[in-house]
């Protein structure tokens, strides 16, 4: 290399100061300031390129044959930051920041991204958990969303949030404390936890439970109630919200005010217990109009109806109370379902003629109700895809008879002819007959 007369003082241009190749340091001729092509320059050390500004305003860090990016040091030669490339071609962005010797913060343009030190804000300065988010965060889903798809959200191995198909999300805990209180973790992605809650786009939500687990069960967690879109309220293992028409067992609470309930076992499908004497049940019609109750005693049950004498008026003796037990038509038959039970009673339209309050309904009477046209579909894990296709047709409403409205009738009938009975004893008396 051919060198330039050596100058000791500051050398001061009013001008251009042109320079073919580069600037080299003296006493060190591997470091250099090069100007490479046009509208670029480089910095050398050692020999080889380290810095380069290119002619679009780029800034590239080169090391060995790539260029891949800057680090900066703090004082005492430790890593603080680092802008770094990755990927094949070293094309993709990527950022890491150091506490000491420990990289706390990655993130990688395309690749995997971590914070693995303090807490983390978004919308925020002054975060106070692991993730502090100050506003609604909204999360994508994955492109393998269906049955396959990954959970959202592990936490901490005991559960996930997250979705299994048909845009629904599921709150599933991945495991199960079994008879002596250790718990057992199936993994982030398990689907066969001791309970899940699942909420269908359908409007409905569903809950899961596993009786089995405290043996160690593998199998997905049973449907145990369901509130539909409707707000009605099943206690089943169906998706129908109508364990009745459904035939399986369970309670229904309806938006309509009924409850359903379907047992098919030997015990009392409802079960009510006070401490004392009082009403189990008590009726009303309309808000306040008290109609009876149903209450218990000391070992007795009492059927209550209403019958104060301040709630009535127009109070009058029954005297035709033979004549109408004559008109009554008692029958023995059997039910057409119970073919083998004989039984006696009356025929309804029959004593409505005589009684009318003792029967409900009219005769050949009918009614719109309801029944599922298309089942609800499930999928294999038994989650609800598609509710159930309601309808409605017309069926027989059958009357029916309170047979203790017939006492007050029978009564007055037998006052009757306990009357006439004494009249002739009376008779036989003063005739010397008797």
């Amino acid at each position: 290399m051919t060198r330039a007369r050596e100058v000791s003082k500051l050398i001061t241009a009013t001008g251009d100061v042109g320079i073919a190749d580069k600037i080299v340091h003296t006493g060190d001729t591997n470091t250099a300031i090069r100007f490479s092509a046009n509208d670029t320059f480089t910095v050398e050390t050692a020999g080889s390129e380290r810095l380069r500004i290119e002619s679009d305003g780029n800034v590239k860090a080169k090391v060995g044959t790539q260029y891949k990016g800057f680090t900066l040091v703090k004082g005492n030669g430790g890593t603080v930051a680092q802008l770094v490339g990755h990927g094949s071609d070293n094309d993709e962005g990527g950022l890491n920041l150091w506490d000491g010797n420990v990289k706390k913060v990655q993130i990688l343009a395309n690749g995997t991204s971590y914070s693995n030190g303090g807490n983390f804000g978004v919308g925020t300065d002054n975060p106070l958990r692991t993730l502090d988010v100050n506003g609604i965060a909204l999360i994508g889903r994955p492109s393998t969303f269906w049955a396959t798809s990954p959970d959202f959200y592990g936490i901490n191995n005991l559960g996930s949030l997250g979705s299994q198909g048909s845009y629904a999300v599921d709150l599933t805990s991945n495991g199960y404390r079994n008879t002596s209180g250790t718990w057992t973790s199936l993994g982030i992605n398990g689907e066969t936890g001791a309970a899940k809650v699942r909420l269908n786009p359908a409007g409905s939500i569903e809950f899961k439970t596993d009786s089995n687990k405290a043996s160690g069960s593998s199998v997905s967690p049973t449907l145990r109630m369901r509130l539909d879109s409707g707000g009605n309220l099943a206690l089943s293992t169906s998706a129908n919200n109508n364990p009745v028409s459904n035939n399986v067992v369970g309670v229904a609470l309806r938006t309509a005010g009924n409850i359903i309930t379907n047992m098919m076992s030997v015990n009392a499908p409802h079960q009510f217990r006070r401490n004392n004497d009082g009403d189990i049940i008590r009726f009303y019609r309309n808000s306040t109009t008290d109609c009876g109750a149903i209450r218990v005693t000391s070992g007795t049950t009492h059927f209550d109806t209403s019958s104060d004498y301040r709630l009535k008026e127009n109070m009058v003796a029954i005297t035709d109370g033979i004549d109408r037990v004559k008109q009554l038509q008692p029958k023995r038959f059997n039910f057409i379902e119970f073919p083998e039970n004989t039984v006696d009673g009356f025929i309804a339209h029959e004593a409505q003629a005589v009684v009318p309050e003792a029967i409900s309904g009219v005769k050949d009477g009918t009614e719109e109700q309801e029944y599922e046209v298309t089942p609800a579909v499930v999928d294999e894990e038994g989650n609800l895809t598609k509710e159930a296709v309601m309808g409605t047709h017309t069926v027989p409403k059958y009357q029916a008879i309170d047979q203790s409205k017939l006492v007050p009738l029978l009564t007055a009938a037998l006052q009757e002819a306990i009357g006439e009975i004494e009249t002739l004893k009376q008779r036989l008396s003063d005739a010397g007959i008797a």
